[in-house]
């Protein structure tokens, strides 16, 4: 066989697709993964894919870069279309579904099957490639593939880089195994005529009818961010509703404290009480809202934190205007106690007069007998 070239046009590669399609050049190579060496002989010869570089060759694969049209479905389902080369500008969009054309018009003979991996780089970056496509013997084409962007943010594609590797495996075709048992019928289907040489559009109308393909992650991430709003606005206002039932409590507690101010005794001793319970139920409530502070810090905003710190120092404020009142009523007792103690003290020099002055009657009373 005269040795041929590499085709220097897409016709010339479409010709001897055609010559060897069913036609091995190359019987003696294993039928195993194909290394780059084989890889070269059947792009040489067969015409492959076209265009073919051999600098593009790794020890058991081929570098494939993007080169045709770029199609994804906005948020609000309108279609976004653009052609793509080397070194265009390529913005994959954050939580993403995208499917771009790659460059070389693939034409794969029967004993030949290729699939395409995403490079490393990329899935390390939170690229994923849909299912890893598997490329049928007798597919004739462009290929179009769907990528996952399922990061937060944008993904700025370099373009002058490859995107994906291609791995060749010569398969069984024309194969007639020695045993008995196998069937003297070897089934070959081939690739379907109606799927061949199909435009990226015709690949989409005949995958969803021409309707927007997009990803449900944004959809789950809204849904998500909605949740969590509700989670938050129910916290708030619990502790809304907290503080006012302890306003309410607080206030009644003063009230009553107040309705029994007749007795300063008795006022003093129950202020004393109170405000020990005051003070243990207020610590039980700041141990309560520092428990709602941190389900605040989990799954509400800044500003759920800032309504948390105000309410403690309302807090603060309630048991200042407290402590400041009970300060205030035993101050008055004390002052009563002491006032009552003066009086005594009085009462008892002037019976001390008068039992003087009642000795000084008796003693004259005496001399006088």
């Amino acid at each position: 066989m005269t040795v041929l070239n590499f085709a220097t046009s897409d016709a010339e590669a479409a010709e001897r697709a055609a010559r060897f399609l069913a036609s091995d050049p190359f019987p003696s190579i294993p039928l195993a993964h194909l290394s780059a060496a084989e890889i070269d002989d059947y792009a040489r010869l067969t015409g492959l894919l076209y265009p073919f570089d051999s600098r593009s060759l790794k020890s058991a694969s081929y570098e494939v870069h993007i080169g045709g049209e770029f199609i994804r479905w906005d948020g609000e389902g309108r279609r976004v279309d653009e052609v793509l080369k080397r070194g265009s500008r390529c913005i994959l969009p954050a939580n993403s579904l995208c499917f771009i054309q790659l460059e070389p018009y693939f034409r794969v003979p029967y004993y030949i099957a290729l699939r395409l991996s995403l490079q490393t780089t990329h899935i390390h970056r939170g690229l994923l490639l849909g299912t890893g496509p598997l490329v049928d013997p007798g597919f004739s084409g462009r290929v179009l593939i769907p990528v996952h962007n399922l990061t937060a943010t944008d993904y700025d594609l370099d373009t002058t880089r490859a995107l994906v590797w291609a791995e060749f495996t010569k398969t069984t075709f024309g194969f007639r195994p020695a045993e008995t048992e196998a069937s003297a019928k070897r089934y070959f289907p081939g690739f379907p005529p109606a799927k061949l040489n199909l435009s990226a559009d015709a690949y989409l109308r005949k995958a969803n009818s021409g309707n927007p393909i997009s990803t449900s992650m944004p959809a789950a991430v809204a849904e998500a961010q909605s949740s969590a709003q509700k989670a938050a606005s129910w916290t708030r206002n619990l502790a809304i509703g907290a503080l006012a039932g302890i306003v309410i409590t607080v206030l009644s507690l003063a009230t009553a404290l107040y309705g029994y101010f007749d007795s300063m005794h008795t006022l003093a001793q129950n202020a004393q009480i109170n405000s020990e319970a005051v003070n243990s139920r207020i610590n039980t409530l700041v141990k309560d809202i520092g428990q709602l502070d941190r389900q605040l810090l989990e799954s509400a905003s800044a500003m759920e934190r800032r309504v948390g710190d105000d309410m403690n120092k309302r807090f603060d404020v309630i048991k200042g205007e407290m402590e400041q009142r009970f300060g205030s009523v035993e101050t008055d007792y004390r002052t009563t106690v002491s006032a009552m103690k003066n009086r005594t003290e009085n009462q008892e020099s002037r019976l001390g007069v008068l039992e003087a002055e009642i000795k000084g009657v008796r003693e004259k009373v005496d001399k006088k007998r």
